[in-house]
């Protein structure tokens, strides 16, 4: 028992090693071998948030430019790849498996900046705002932005005007519980309206309606009546 136990601690002893040597070999490649000298390594792009709400990992989605690929979180295994390439062969084996390094542009974090504001809207925070940080180390020639949201109260639906021309529609509509899925009070968000589109068309084409489809369903969303609260018409 006593020898089983020390074998044990002998192969995470060894493991630890492999780890450690692992990661010193790993790091010893400067990552900005391939970045020129008046540029920047995008070496992390993060995204805060003060809304439980919104999903840091899907409003990342949303950013255009990101740092180069990394391993178990950490590790950016094929920008090391790619660096230890040769500068003089273009056609390396190691950069074809490798990644090139991502170099920090401000255009791609403007447009990651108005894609968020865009989605924010989407989930219906009209006034939400986001302020891209940057930060650069010009000694290692390193960029990290971070992406502030801030994204203040959720506009909610007042009310619910349906425009249905077909009395046959119109009559299975108001006779479904499908009706009730957006209701006043309900939050505004694109998502939960694409949703209710998806359910209308199940419903008539459960009923026979069998051609009926998504771009027969469409909202007109007016915010300019109330504070913070939407007027929908469907048609």
């Amino acid at each position: 028992m006593i020898l089983n136990k020390r074998k044990a601690l002998k192969i995470n002893s060894v493991i630890k090693l492999i780890v450690v040597l692992a990661t010193i070999f790993l790091f010893s490649c400067s990552p900005v071998k391939y970045v020129p000298e008046d540029r920047y390594l995008l070496n992390k792009v993060n995204v805060e948030v003060d809304n439980p709400k919104i999903n840091k990992v899907e409003a990342k989605s949303h950013i255009r430019q990101k740092e180069n690929y990394k391993i178990l979180g950490f590790a950016k295994f094929y920008l090391w790849l790619y660096n230890l390439s040769s500068k003089d062969k273009s056609d390396s084996w190691l950069k074809r498996i490798g990644e090139a390094p991502v170099i920090y542009d401000p255009v791609l974090t403007q447009a990651s900046n108005d894609r968020l504001k865009q989605y924010l809207g989407n989930r219906g925070y009209f006034r939400a705002e986001v302020d891209a940080e940057v930060k650069l180390k010009e000694n290692k020639q390193r960029a990290n932005v971070n992406y502030v949201i801030s994204t203040g109260e959720q506009y909610h639906v007042n009310e619910i005007d349906y425009h249905i021309s077909d009395s046959g529609l119109d009559s299975l509509f108001h006779t479904d519980s499908v009706k009730t899925f957006i209701r006043p009070g309900t939050p505004f968000d694109f998502n939960l309206l694409e949703q209710q589109r998806e359910n209308i068309v199940q419903l008539y084409r459960n009923n026979g309606y069998f051609y009926f489809n998504k771009d027969d369903v469409s909202y007109i969303a007016d915010s300019s009546q109330f504070e913070k609260e939407i007027i929908l018409d469907l048609y």
